[in-house]
């Protein structure tokens, strides 16, 4: 079923503590040039200047506060208040192209309830005109299916929220974000993992723009503690369930054993023993090695290559080990 003339869309801000970027990020939703919008902006117990900036744009918002329960929680109240037949979710301190909104409705105007609407990345950093454009997108077709575009994305690392328009009764049937992954960098991946395996297909738009902020620093949830990369895992692994549910073949496998070959050796010093768990679970997918390009040195490179993830783990740690003696020397 085609969806209707004017559906509204519902534009959905978490915030904490984003008092440096955050009238960005609304006047970016503000002028987007589909008119039939609402955005909920839901304040997460914020310490800093945040809810006074989203009291300035009132009424030309809808504002929500609770006390500090993580990103997910907001994103769901946020979703509980929403009227939208279309979702579209953006992040404190990222931006929407103008015509974002109004590319996708028109992708999706001859397209059932069951497609999903995906637009391109762009990475931007304090000068908002200085980006440059995600190329994992770039090898994307106007039609994917669910089950390649989970591949690419678990090859390819890329599930960021804004990106997407969601049909209201596709993100229901797939289900509200878990809100026992707090403090997550992959909480979207475990959520859109979901959404995009209950769809029929998802359409590409490279016209259809997010900019996503890239800070030089931790970005909120990206902070290398032990409860985030253990909340990191833990999404792992229920997205490669969702994968493996979906299609059990060599590709999708090969698939998940990427994403826990890029966690292990993201991790393998902050974490050692989830770094072993993955490495394990690469075993249990049926993969001794795991061909997937890996950043680092030339010879980290070639170890991995040719031996293999554990011994060029431990060749990183042996290596990370003699500089902070250098250094401390």
């Amino acid at each position: 079923m085609p969806l209707q003339a004017d559906p509204l869309v519902s534009i959905i801000i978490p915030v904490y503590n984003g008092e440096k970027y955050l009238a960005a990020a609304i006047e970016s939703a503000l002028a987007q040039d589909w008119e039939r919008k609402e955005i909920i902006v839901v304040n997460d117990g914020s310490t800093d200047r945040s809810l006074e900036i989203i009291e300035s744009y009132r009424p030309l918002l809808t504002l929500i506060s609770q006390k500090n329960n993580g990103a997910c929680s907001a994103r769901n109240a946020g979703l509980r208040a929403a009227a939208g037949d279309y979702i579209q979710y953006l992040d404190q301190d990222d931006l929407l192209h103008p015509e974002k909104i109004s590319l996708q409705i028109r992708d999706l105007r001859e397209e059932t309830e069951a497609t999903l609407a995906c637009g391109r990345l762009f990475i931007i950093g304090e000068d908002v005109d200085d980006y440059r454009a995600f190329d994992f997108f770039d090898a994307l077709d106007t039609y994917t299916s669910p089950v390649d575009w989970m591949i690419w994305s678990f090859e390819g690392r890329a599930m960021q929220s804004s990106v997407w328009l969601i049909p209201r009764k596709l993100h229901e049937q797939a289900g509200y974000w878990n809100e026992e992954l707090r403090s997550n960098p992959n909480d979207d991946g475990e959520l859109f993992c979901r959404i995009v395996l209950a769809s029929d297909r998802v359409k590409f738009n490279r016209e259809a723009k997010i900019y996503f902020r890239e800070h030089e620093g931790p970005r909120g949830s990206r902070a290398n503690d032990l409860t985030k990369i253990t909340s990191l895992y833990r999404s792992l692994e229920l997205s490669t369930s969702y994968l493996l549910a979906a299609e059990d073949s060599r590709r999708t496998r090969h698939a998940a054993a990427c994403t826990f070959k890029h966690f292990a050796y993201a991790h393998c010093q902050t974490a050692p023993d989830m770094a072993r768990q993955a490495l394990e679970q690469i075993k249990r997918l049926g993969f001794t090695k795991v061909d997937y390009e890996v950043i680092g040195g030339r010879t980290f490179r070639l170890i991995d290559k040719t031996l293999g993830a554990k011994s060029a783990i431990k060749f990183k740690v042996l290596m990370n080990s003699l500089q902070r003696k250098m250094r401390g020397s």
